[in-house]
């Protein structure tokens, strides 16, 4: 097993995966990864025939994501780092490990939850998470996180919000950005710190459902013939919905949960009906923003497909 080097004062120790390839899609959040994930579980099987071992969403986070958190930590306890390896292991099934030369893990809260988005934490401390998780898990990785333009991110970001937390003013979330955001820039440059900027991929979040055959060659390494399901639709929100969720949540008593009044808004107010849909963008910012987005994307390398 290739072995880690280590200076000559601490234990050699294996990586955890050996010398596999190890493939880590970790975001962003809203760019079609539930997408991406359906399609890989669905060709699950021809992975494994193919030496690569992917997780499905749930079975990634009850099984193995609590893991990885875990090794990133900054606190060294070595007990409980090896507890947490032996689960890293477990999680991924030891038998279908033993036939497989590459694992996939995809899981975009691993880079944080939309959650983080509410108190300014938006992708931070990327590095720091996982320069641990780095020199725990093998030498040979590779990352790939998908970008999308600010107006759009931003606007399913805060629709994700209001589905899972209570009400903010969408001014909130935008203000955490500034004026001119360089999210991406961020998150690439904290990638390739810890990674190497030549195991780093980016891609605009369109070419995933333009070219998902493709998309999915590039994450698992195989060009055998994969199906491809059709992409699923998930409703955006209405203006008149976002309207009563601001206004629901005015009332006095215990509030339900973000998610029942949220489900409750899209039905009482679907777009059908009130097709205006939620855009909480000026023309001019609009335009602003797009054109930035265009004009840091020609600076990072941004695979294209």
């Amino acid at each position: 097993m290739f072995r880690r080097n280590l200076s000559s004062n601490q234990q050699e120790k294996p990586w955890i995966l050996g010398d596999r390839k190890i493939h880590l899609h970790l975001g962003a959040h809203k760019t079609a990864t539930t997408y991406i994930q359906k399609n890989l579980a669905t060709n699950k099987a021809t992975l494994l025939d193919h030496g690569v071992l992917y997780l499905s969403l749930p079975d990634t986070r009850a099984r193995l994501s609590k893991h990885l958190v875990a090794l990133s930590k900054s606190a060294r306890d070595e007990a409980l780092l090896a507890e947490h390896r032996e689960a890293v292991l477990d999680g991924l099934g030891r038998e279908d490990l033993a036939r497989c030369h590459t694992v996939l893990i995809s899981d975009e809260n691993l880079s944080g939850g939309p959650g983080g988005f509410i108190k300014g934490k938006i992708y931070t401390s990327l590095a720091e998470k996982w320069h641990h998780v780095h020199d725990e898990l093998g030498p040979n990785i590779q990352v790939s996180f998908s970008i999308r333009d600010y107006p759009g991110f931003l606007t399913s970001i805060y629709s994700e919000i209001l589905r899972n937390h209570r009400y903010r003013r969408f001014g909130k979330i935008r203000g955490l950005f500034g004026e001119i955001p360089t999210l991406w820039s961020s998150v690439h440059a904290d990638l390739s710190t810890v990674f190497g900027a030549e195991n780093v991929t980016l891609w605009d979040f369109k070419d995933t459902v333009a070219h998902p055959a493709k998309v999915l060659a590039f994450l698992t390494g195989i060009d055998a013939p994969m199906e491809i399901i059709d992409e699923p639709v998930r409703e955006s929100l209405s203006d008149r919905a976002i309207g009563f969720i601001r206004d629901f949540r005015k009332l006095p008593g215990r509030p339900l949960p973000a998610a029942v009044i949220a489900e409750v808004a899209r039905r009482l107010y679907p777009l059908k009906d009130h097709p205006k849909k939620f855009d909480p963008w000026e023309t001019d910012e609009r335009a602003a923003l797009l054109a930035h987005y265009q004009a840091e994307k020609a600076r990072l390398p941004v695979r294209k497909f």
